[in-house]
């Protein structure tokens, strides 16, 4: 059997998303550097644990720096792929392998506060439930969600055994 593999695809409304804090963080860097510099901005930014005014920008800047470069490695480095011996899963810190004989259902299931975003739940023998990274999508603008009923017919090819086994 073939291995399968999933990654999430951004759309470019969602890579816009991305580039507008991206952009931000990148004024509120060159603005510290350029202005009164890190010395005096690191000095003067924050007193008595508030926020100085006039400083606001740059910590959201700085924020956003940190932000946006991990949404983005978290989406190139996310992915599950299904294998003969079960189901191996990466997202930005975790790695997962989930044998086949150890998973009890597959199912997309909404997340959130709203029913348009759904996910792929593997449900296990222990218990225990795991979303599989790279399986995000929009119920909306996707229509079915094609990679759960993809995730779901290869977990029943590896497990059912095939009609021909089955006849005597």
């Amino acid at each position: 059997m073939k291995t399968l593999e999933f990654r999430p695809t951004p759309t470019r409304g969602e890579w816009l998303l991305c580039c507008i804090p991206a952009l931000g963080a990148v004024a509120a860097l060159v603005g510290v550097t350029a202005g009164p510099g890190w010395s005096h901005f690191l000095e003067h930014s924050v007193s008595n644990g508030h926020i100085s005014r006039g400083y606001g920008f740059a910590w959201v800047g700085l924020f956003m720096a940190v932000l946006v470069p991990t949404a983005v490695l978290r989406t190139r480095l996310s992915y599950t792929r299904l294998t003969p011996k079960g189901i191996e899963g990466r997202a930005l810190i975790r790695h997962t392998f989930i044998p086949w004989s150890d998973v009890t259902d597959i199912a997309p299931t909404s997340v959130g506060l709203t029913i348009h975003v759904r996910r792929v739940r593997v449900d296990r023998r222990n218990a225990e439930h795991i979303y599989l990274a790279g399986m995000q999508d929009n119920a909306i603008r996707d229509g079915v969600f094609e990679p759960s009923k993809q995730v779901i017919a290869y977990w029943k090819s590896i497990t059912e055994p095939s009609e021909a086994a089955r006849r005597p």
